[in-house]
């Protein structure tokens, strides 16, 4: 086991919501989140760190996947002025360089994502689910959506809401298979 921290102006960072993925490389890839920032932290395979570093986006939740080549990651952007937040796609070398510029697939008003979940189909394509509360609805309720990307981040199918409009759904999970078919599943508060 091993303790990572990161340190900016002598205080102790707090590294909320990480999330692992294990590259062709053997090295883990660590995207966390505290609020106010996100980063990463990039382990080779003795554990050794090489890559500790801010990716300069107010995140919270995230999740991090890996394809045989690159690391995929979606990440919360939170305006907390605004009470919004809205999700960034990035893409990372097995070494934790970043390989795209930074890319919201989600920009709506008056919306909150949370809980996003990625992964990599076969085919390089990378399948994104989350839940999302609209701030002007009804109070606590949430919906599940699914949006498909290419191997850079550039929307294949736009974003779709996949649960009921009188529901409460939330916390979905994202798997694909080896045949390409993708699966989906997710918390409902309903009776």
């Amino acid at each position: 086991s091993k303790i990572l921290t990161s340190n900016t102006e002598g205080q102790t960072r707090y590294h909320g919501f990480p999330r692992i993925a294990i590259d062709n490389s053997d090295h883990a890839h660590i995207i966390w989140g505290n609020g106010a920032v996100a980063g990463q932290f990039v382990l080779d395979e003795n554990d050794l760190v090489i890559k500790n570093e801010d990716l300069e986006i107010d995140g919270a939740y995230s999740d991090v996947a890996s394809d045989p080549k690159d690391v995929h990651a979606i990440i919360i952007d939170h305006d907390s002025f605004k009470y919004i937040s809205n999700l960034n796609y990035r893409k990372f070398d097995t070494s934790g360089n970043i390989l795209n510029s930074r890319n919201n697939i989600t920009n709506k008003m008056h919306q909150s994502e949370l809980h996003p979940q990625i992964d990599i189909g076969p085919d390089g394509k990378v399948h994104v689910v989350w839940e999302n509360k609209e701030i002007t609805n009804i109070p606590g309720a949430t919906r599940v959506y699914y949006m498909l990307l290419d191997n850079i981040g550039v929307e294949l199918k736009p974003y779709v809401q996949i649960t009921l409009e009188n529901g409460n759904e939330s916390r979905p999970d994202v798997v694909v298979d080896s045949k390409n078919c993708v699966h989906i599943v997710w918390e409902d508060d309903r009776d």
